[in-house]
């Protein structure tokens, strides 16, 4: 893959999550998603979130980016692309069950201790990929 390519996608996913999310857990984490504590939730996500957002924009501020944006990155697109989406998949999945459990007053609704599990889990799967992929990045 391009280093450019792999820069532009990290930095727009987390941007948007960050900023989907962060957004979401302010505006309905005490009516739709039902979160006794949502500050809580939001001091696991946007924290690290934002912490990933410093490494890219220390990518193009670095001048690495530029130095040459078509280099390419001996590193298999799955390593890429697959913890984002899996990511995604997982939160949208925990908050719709959360969602859904809860207007219906079912016994299987996710708690809160549970929602900052799942939380904390994606985010340190995140931190994980994205020193993984910052060591590819600054070898190539």
């Amino acid at each position: 893959m391009k280093k450019d390519t792999v820069a532009k996608w990290l930095f727009v996913y987390f941007f948007l999550i960050t900023v989907v999310l962060g957004m979401a857990i302010l505006i309905f984490g005490s009516s739709l998603l039902k979160i006794d504590d949502t500050t809580g939730v939001f001091e696991i996500i946007i924290p690290t979130c934002m912490g990933q957002l410093v490494i890219l924009v220390k990518w193009y501020s670095s001048g690495a980016n530029s130095s040459n944006p078509n280099a390419l990155i001996n590193i298999p697109r799955v390593m890429v692309f697959l913890p984002p989406v899996f990511i995604i998949t997982l939160l949208i999945l925990t908050f719709v069950l959360k969602i859904a459990g809860f207007y219906s007053g079912a016994s299987w609704a996710i708690s809160d201790s549970t929602l900052k599990f799942v939380i904390a889990f994606c985010i340190s799967l995140l931190n994980v990929t994205t020193f993984f992929l910052v060591d590819f990045y600054f070898k190539a």
